[in-house]
């Protein structure tokens, strides 16, 4: 029955996260201010797109938070890309060893990362993509 729960739990929390994405601002959207609604009031830290690659600024998590990520090559020469989202220690730009970055290739893909604070409960994000992309970092 525990593990019932947990795999509800679970998948409760991916298709939420996965929905949520659809609200950031359109591909298409020539308006780079277009606000990004929360996922929950007081769970959104950061929410971002972009199709090319882009650093975050430095932000603040709590002990455990999400990363909420999803892409889309369409927009490239063969329909195809790679994927990547660095992590860094926004204190000290260093790389985060505590948590893996997200490597994904394809024609498309989406997903939820959980991490952990680790040595700093400052972080920043560095998106290495060519196609079409869309984050939210999310207090667990």
């Amino acid at each position: 029955m525990k593990t019932f729960v947990a795999m509800v739990t679970c998948l409760t929390v991916i298709v939420v996260s996965v929905a949520a994405l659809l609200y950031l601002p359109s591909w298409d959207s020539s308006d780079s201010g277009a606000s990004v609604p929360k996922i929950k009031a007081g769970t959104s830290i950061l929410a971002t797109s972009g199709s090319n690659k882009t650093t975050t600024d430095a932000f603040s998590v709590g002990n455990a938070w999400d990363l909420v990520w999803r892409y889309d090559c369409s927009n490239t020469p063969f329909g195809v890309g790679d994927f990547v989202v660095h992590l860094y220690d926004g204190s000290t730009s260093n790389i985060d060893y505590v948590n893996r970055d997200v490597r994904s290739s394809g024609p498309a893909g989406a997903g939820i990362e959980h991490y952990q604070a680790g040595e700093s409960h400052r972080k920043l994000l560095v998106i290495d993509t060519a196609c079409r992309w869309g984050v939210i970092v999310q207090a667990a």
